[in-house]
């Protein structure tokens, strides 16, 4: 509940607050009003109404953390050391137990800068110039005609993730997929605007008289009726109302040119 204040009681806090603390102001005010005023209760009052202590608040005595030695034997190390090692050379030659953080905001605090960049200066050699790749040679690359235990030779069969059959071909990683391979043997290269897809719904099932090739747009109209899901014997009926469906789209666009 808010508490409204007098002008008795504001001229109480006035006179009292530059001699006791918010703390003892609050129990002085309670006692001589016999009320429950809390402490942020008053020290709004004072807030609102401009009430100071006329206290000042006393000077914080900064501690250096380093002597002048220790502050020029940071400066001349840091130039050649990461934060870390001019940390514990400090530590180690004058027998402190700094931290790194400590070091680097005393770094930032007083201007001491390594003068590193982080950059290569010009005329520098990086040390794989003149290699091939990123990094030389090391004991564990591959020596030449080491042949990697992951390796299968031409002629493997795999299954990938959605359940397509694939055969490599050819050295280091070309694949094919056995019913496209199985088809363009027989019909040649297949459109870019088409695909082969299983009449059964079968994808282990690659041969030629199970594959038949679609356009993708037909293709897209099967899928948006879940022809593949419907009965096989009802299959056939799906497909054909999907070329009916195409054939109309084709029908309409051209009319509305």
């Amino acid at each position: 509940m808010r508490f409204r204040f007098t002008q008795q009681q504001i001229e109480f806090l006035r006179q009292q607050y530059p001699l006791l603390s918010l703390e003892d102001l609050t129990v002085s005010f309670n006692q001589h009003f016999d009320c429950r005023v809390t402490k942020p209760q008053i020290h709004r009052a004072t807030k609102n109404h401009k009430i100071r202590c006329g206290r000042t608040t006393p000077a914080v005595l900064f501690i250096k953390l380093l002597t002048q030695e220790q502050e020029q034997f940071l400066r001349e190390q840091y130039k050649s050391l990461s934060r870390h090692q001019v940390t514990a050379a400090l530590n180690e030659r004058f027998g402190l137990s700094l931290r790194t953080s400590q070091i680097v905001s005393y770094c930032k605090n007083h201007g001491i800068r390594c003068g590193r960049t982080g950059q290569f200066e010009p005329g520098l050699v990086p040390f794989n110039a003149g290699t091939k790749g990123l990094m030389k040679a090391n004991r564990t690359s591959f020596a030449p005609g080491i042949v990697p235990h992951t390796y299968v030779p031409v002629g493997s069969t795999t299954v990938d993730t959605e359940g397509y059959h694939k055969i490599k071909v050819g050295d280091p990683n070309v694949w094919e997929y056995i019913h496209r391979r199985n088809w363009e043997a027989e019909h040649g290269p297949i459109p870019k605007t088409h695909v082969v897809v299983f009449i059964d719904g079968n994808r282990d099932n690659t041969a030629l008289e199970n594959l038949e090739l679609v356009s993708r747009a037909e293709l897209g109209i099967r899928n948006k009726f879940k022809v593949s899901s419907l009965p096989p014997e009802l299959r056939p009926l799906g497909k054909t109302l999907a070329k009916v469906r195409l054939k109309t789209g084709e029908i309409r666009r051209s009319i509305a040119r």
